[in-house]
């Protein structure tokens, strides 16, 4: 294997450079044996970034990590993925993680690849009904959930406070028969929209449906 010599005045450059995006500067005197865990993961971090590498391998780089920390590191990733153009490869059981990074997922279950796509493409795949939410301004939550659950295609249609939630088949329930069934019950809608699920559930539906070794 070769190796990499820099100038001094180069090193301390990248050093700081590289502690500065990961967020330790301020803790630069310091020894990392005083580290917290988050600190230390995000110290090896900054010792990747020294490097000029076209491509960053990680293996779970926020373990450990609060959510602030978390979202620290992501924010670094990305550009580092985005300015930089650098390629990153990570693996994660974070699904939060994996949407904010991402741009192609590849889920594993015991060994076998059950999918690879972008976050959007395994939502849509996964997607095996609507899910809208809307809300009303004013009363007749009750009366119009029950009313939308006699609707063709409609499974369930639950009220809470001035919101209801309504699980459908897939492409069967337009918005305008929703408005305008509110409409003939006097209730006013003042958002709808549709609830996409997360890459936690997607996962959980893919390995229930029994995907595998295919692309979605």
């Amino acid at each position: 294997m070769g190796s990499i010599h820099w100038a001094r005045g180069d090193l301390r450059r990248r050093a700081e450079e590289a502690l500065k995006m990961v967020g330790l500067w301020e803790w630069r005197s310091e020894w990392p044996s005083r580290f917290s865990s988050g600190m230390k993961a995000r110290l090896k971090l900054a010792e990747l970034l020294l490097y000029d590498m076209p491509i960053l391998v990680l293996d779970e780089p926020t373990v450990h990590m609060d959510p602030a920390s978390c979202m620290e590191v992501w924010k670094v990733l990305r550009r580092v993925a985005r300015e930089e153009g650098r390629t990153i490869l990570l693996t994660t059981q974070n699904m939060e993680e994996a949407e904010y990074l991402c741009d192609r997922i590849l889920m594993l279950n015991r060994g076998r690849v059950i999918a690879l796509a972008s976050p959007d493409e395994l939502r849509e795949y996964a997607s095996r009904e609507d899910r809208i939410r809307i809300v009303l301004a004013g009363g007749g939550v009750e009366g119009f959930a029950k009313a939308l659950e006699q609707l063709e295609g409609v499974f369930s249609a639950s009220a809470r406070g001035g919101v209801v939630l309504i699980k459908a088949e897939k492409g069967s329930l337009k918005p305008r028969e929703i408005i305008e069934l509110a409409s003939r019950l006097g209730c006013e809608v003042k958002s709808l929209s549709y609830e996409r699920p997360t890459l936690s559930e997607v996962f959980r539906i893919m390995v229930k449906g029994g995907g595998g070794d295919q692309e979605v």
